[in-house]
């Protein structure tokens, strides 16, 4: 039997929250202060910390007990147990929190649909949720995956424990068939190559990973939003990516490459056929000019001809008489 892994492993030692490119500070600058939270996947409490230095009041839930205990410290109460089949009524009442956390939680969830259906019922009528959820489109992923490769690690985009998989179109998916309407929205980044899945920039063909640079969000690592309550409008569809467009701009570099000597060639190809073309012109001439002397000589040739059968004739003539 596998042995379990345990949610320590996600913790961060300091967390910078001048830092924008980080999924923990903006998930702490989009919560605010003063604000009842539940914190659904608190680990050891790095983030719970942060939260309660700011203000806030904490109800952590933490599947992981060995993590919950380390984290328990920073919370107003810790409820240890699965999100999925917990009973939040026994901790909570109706439209009592203000802010629900899913901090990279949704991703493990069997039903990612069903925990945001119910969290629901809990959030006060301006309260909103802040959610944090890797990208499976970012361009390491693809790469690994041209190349035939699914491969699971400890923690990241491919975490061993994740069970969903949301690319932005599936993330707006699972917001709207929530009903949950985003109001902010900031992303996390990091350059192809530079991930847990990362692979050698010099062993991919440069024209393809100018393609896979080019798709939309290639570089996103996280996605981190605060989203509303709302049943009436749903957040705009996605549109689909212009693969045609894309590709044929990922190339134009190449196309430019083999594009110039084969213009210098036809360049150099219509200057011979010019100088041929006049070449040609010119023999044209010459026997224009050759058939009209030869027709003057045939001509001239039938007046001596004649000339020579009237001398005959008055030869002829004389010597009979």
């Amino acid at each position: 039997m596998a042995e379990k892994l345990s949610s320590i492993r996600y913790s961060i030692p300091h967390i910078n929250l001048k830092n924008k490119n980080s999924s923990q500070s903006l998930t702490a600058e989009l919560t605010g202060s003063n604000n009842l939270i539940l914190e659904v996947g608190t680990s050891t409490g790095y983030l719970t910390k942060i939260l309660r230095d700011l203000g806030n009041r904490i109800i952590g839930v933490e599947i992981d007990g060995e993590a919950a205990e380390i984290a328990e410290e920073h919370c107003d109460l810790m409820i240890i147990g699965d999100i999925e089949e917990i009973d939040l009524d026994d901790y909570l009442g109706p439209s009592s929190i203000d802010v629900v956390i899913f901090g990279d939680v949704l991703e493990h969830l069997k039903s990612p649909t069903g925990v945001l259906d119910n969290i629901r019922r809990y959030l006060k009528p301006d309260g909103f949720i802040v959610v944090s959820i890797p990208n499976v489109c970012h361009g390491d992923v693809l790469l690994n995956l041209l190349k035939g490769d699914f491969r699971y690690t400890p923690s990241g985009l491919l975490d061993q424990t994740h069970l969903r998989f949301f690319g932005f179109k599936n993330v707006i998916d699972l917001l709207n068939n929530s009903s949950f309407l985003i109001t902010d929205i900031h992303t996390t980044r990091l350059p192809i190559g530079s991930t847990e899945l990362g692979k050698d920039m010099e062993e991919v063909n440069k024209y393809l990973l100018n393609f896979i640079k080019s798709l939309p969000n290639s570089d996103v690592y996280q996605f981190v939003l605060r989203a509303k309550i709302n049943k009436k409008l749903t957040n705009d569809p996605v549109p689909d990516a212009d693969l045609n467009e894309i590709f044929n701009k990922s190339i134009e570099s190449l196309l430019i490459e083999y594009e110039d000597p084969l213009k210098r060639q036809i360049a150099e190809i219509c200057d011979k056929y010019q100088e041929a073309s006049e070449q040609i012109k010119a023999l044209d001439y010459i026997l224009s000019d050759r058939d009209v002397r030869i027709a003057e000589l045939k001509e001239n040739l039938q007046d001596s001809s004649v000339q020579i059968q009237e001398l005959e004739l008055a030869v002829s003539d004389r010597d009979v008489r």
